[in-house]
């Protein structure tokens, strides 16, 4: 039986990047680590190899959500044409897909 795909809002991945803020994450491929936080109208992205923090707007976060929401796809290249960093936001929506998928079973 084939899975409906699973589209995530804004606000749904806000709360996940809430739920981790401060946390120290992997990226989508696991090369790489970085720490994540909300400010105003934006989401905050801080490698720690670099220190060096990546801020993407809201309307920037939502393009990427509405390809995943369009592709269902993690692969970075599907988002490298128009979006910077897709590596911490589809690790972000990873984290979401985990907790909705947790969610399911009970």
């Amino acid at each position: 039986m084939p899975t409906e795909p699973m589209t995530i809002t804004y606000p749904e991945f806000l709360q996940t990047v809430t739920a981790n803020e401060n946390k120290v994450l992997p990226t989508i491929a696991g090369r790489a680590s970085f720490r994540v936080e909300t400010g105003p109208n934006e989401v905050r992205f801080t490698p720690l190899s670099s220190g060096k923090t990546h801020a993407v707007n809201a309307q920037g976060i939502q393009g990427y959500l509405d390809v995943f929401n369009e592709t269902q796809s993690f692969k970075t290249t599907d988002y490298s044409e128009t979006r910077r960093h897709p590596s911490y936001v589809l690790a972000i929506i990873k984290l979401w897909l985990r907790g909705r998928q947790g969610f399911k079973g009970s």
